[in-house]
């Protein structure tokens, strides 16, 4: 099974997949936004990601196909997310220091996943309340399992530097936009709808960019055959003829 036989690979797939379909999704989005519901089309900076989810859009018109390909990648990304944290918990499994948090890593990151596709099969316009408590779970904890996975790289020597900080710098973006859907500007006023849209897409795209580059390392790594440990001369006995 191409998951469990080449995760990191497939981690990078779902998320191109993913992209992919939101795009197709923005392009049949009817229009409308949660202030202004007679726009026409997707607005980059006022619609969120979820309103792609919505099977009838804030305008009032029918989104049936558009919703679908974006449930669709959802899902997707979702399944990429537990091959990526699946694949963590092998590599790091070999470095004692790392095991723990490769571990951790892993069972907050399907925690993610499965929250992710509760947000995609609860619509906004819908049940509100619900697609904001599994959108909260899925942020808060890919900051905490991202800030695990930057621990695991740290302390498993086989991963460059840059891998931790790209890590961190995945956390703290995940961390941030947490705390702005919660004491952020207000989505009831134009700015306030900007503010959090325009954080939404930093956000992705940093999340996003930053597990490719990860899977990347990873997948090398895990390709590399294990290293022997080094002979110790000291303690060599001297040969005889």
């Amino acid at each position: 099974m191409a998951l469990l036989q080449r995760p990191f690979a497939y981690a990078r797939y779902a998320i191109a997949g993913f992209v992919l379909l939101t795009l197709a999704s923005m392009s049949l989005y009817p229009g409308g936004t949660y202030r202004d519901r007679d726009s026409v089309g997707y607005l980059f900076f006022s619609n969120f990601l979820s309103d792609l989810g919505m099977p009838r859009s804030w305008g009032g018109h029918a989104n049936p196909w558009g919703a679908l390909l974006f449930v669709s990648g959802e899902v997707l990304l979702a399944i990429g997310l537990v091959a990526f944290f699946v694949g963590i918990v092998r590599l790091s499994s070999a470095v004692r220091p790392a095991r723990i948090w490769g571990r951790l890593a892993g069972l907050v990151g399907i925690i993610v996943a499965l929250a992710l596709v509760a947000a995609g099969f609860t619509p906004a316009n819908r049940v509100l309340s619900l697609h904001m408590e599994a959108a909260l779970i899925a942020f808060r904890g890919a900051a905490v399992a991202t800030a695990f996975l930057a621990v695991a790289t740290a302390q498993d020597r086989r991963f460059p530097r840059r891998s931790m900080a790209v890590a961190m710098v995945i956390a703290v973006v995940l961390a941030g936009y947490a705390a702005v859907i919660e004491w952020g500007p207000r989505i009831s006023n134009g700015d306030g709808l900007r503010f959090q849209v325009t954080a939404q897409k930093i956000m992705v795209v940093v999340a996003m960019a930053g597990i490719a580059y990860l899977s990347s390392v990873a997948e090398r790594l895990s390709q590399e055959p294990p290293s022997s440990p080094p002979i110790d001369e000291t303690f060599s006995l001297p040969t005889t003829r």
